[in-house]
């Protein structure tokens, strides 16, 4: 497995008043698939992701990660600094990794192509569509190689269409670069869509509901078949009764 997470619980707080977030969480993720995390709002979510980004570190358990993979990571409001451009944004990392400026010129410029973000390199992320600052942020995340990349609710405030469109880059993206991604969201369309695991977690504190094998997910067809509905309405179901207890 690429990552292992064994028993992992969380909680805020001070110590005389502790909210629990996670509760005693296990689950796996292959290398080279995506992972699809749902769940109630407020249920722990973006705190799991944070957990596997190593930005916090669990009250309990333990994450196990094979290797020392680079990671990337994708915030829900974009993460992009308004004071750089399109392409200072995407060469941040390189930046900070200083990488020459000549390479980080031509690994920018490739990635701006990429992305469909060509003649837009100079543009500021106030200039550029909900959609384009979306690409932006996937080009920062890819500049540095990831060998996982973290997303949290990253297609949530765009329009339908748009966001089909990112999905498919994305599943393109991933499958060329062979990348290992987990993926938050509130869409079960989404999750259905482009997660070769589904992760269902209950209400805070959040516990794993179930652990879904998606085989379909990734293929650009999916989304048309009768299966593909069927598996969304049972996890609306799963969701429907853990709410109702």
């Amino acid at each position: 497995m690429m990552i292992d997470i064994d028993s992992v619980s969380l909680s805020y707080g001070t110590q005389r008043e502790r909210k629990e977030v996670l509760n005693n969480i296990s689950f796996a993720i292959k290398p080279h698939s995506i992972c699809a995390i749902i769940g109630p709002s407020g249920c722990g979510k973006s705190s799991l992701l944070f957990l596997l980004a190593g930005l916090r570190q669990p009250d309990s358990g333990k994450i196990v990660v094979k290797g020392n993979p680079r990671r990337g990571t994708i915030l829900q409001n974009y993460g992009l600094f308004p004071w750089k451009t399109v392409a200072q944004n995407i060469g941040l990392g390189l930046t900070l990794q200083h990488m020459n400026k000549r390479q980080i010129a031509e690994k920018v410029t490739a990635l701006i192509a990429e992305m469909g973000l060509t003649g837009f390199d100079k543009h500021f992320p106030s200039q550029l569509s909900g959609g384009m600052q979306q690409r932006v942020a996937l080009a920062r995340s890819l500049a540095i190689d990831p060998e996982i990349l973290l997303m949290d609710e990253p297609l949530s405030s765009l329009d339908a269409l748009t966001r089909e469109r990112l999905q498919n880059l994305f599943l393109q993206v991933q499958k060329n670069k062979q990348i290992t991604a987990v993926i938050v969201t509130h869409s079960i369309e989404e999750a259905v869509f482009l997660g070769n695991t589904i992760v269902v977690l209950s209400e805070r504190p959040a516990k794993i509901v179930q652990i879904v094998d998606n085989p379909q997910a990734g293929d650009l067809s999916y989304r048309g078949q009768e299966h593909f509905y069927s598996r969304c309405n049972m996890l609306r179901n799963l969701l429907r009764e853990d709410k109702n207890g």
